[in-house]
């Protein structure tokens, strides 16, 4: 289930759910980056085997990771060495993209803004937040 509006309750902005929406709709995970690599774990407690989704150049950092539901997009920023870039892919990890590789430094974090459709990172050398 997935609703556009940003609301204090998927009732409060989709109305009734209960007809849509089931527990097996959703299956919750979690998305953490480790080192050079970004995982999918279960929440499940009788599943807690991690999926490798993306696995960086070696040397390369995973700093933060976001999500587009919907469109079901992973956005995370990557350091390596002096070189820093903004990536997107699919959430089973195909088809990686590079967003941003230009006037960027040091991403220690990355959010999505799901209803206005706009990436935000800090970037720490540069002392911004950027767009």
């Amino acid at each position: 289930c997935y609703c556009d509006a940003l609301c204090s309750s998927l009732e409060d902005c989709c109305g009734d759910v209960s007809s849509t929406c089931s527990e097996a709709d959703v299956q919750p995970f979690l998305l953490f980056g480790t080192g050079r690599t970004i995982v999918q774990m279960a929440t499940k407690l009788v599943d807690f085997r991690k999926k490798p989704l993306v696995t960086g150049p070696v040397g390369s950092l995973i700093a933060a990771i976001d999500y587009l539901y919907k469109e079901e997009l992973i956005i995370w920023a990557e350091n390596k060495g002096y070189t820093s870039y903004i990536m997107k892919s699919k959430m089973d990890g195909t088809q990686p993209i590079t967003l941003v590789s230009t006037n960027i430094e040091d991403p220690w974090d990355v959010s999505v803004d799901w209803i206005g459709r706009k990436i935000y990172w800090t970037d720490f050398d540069l002392r911004k937040i950027e767009v």
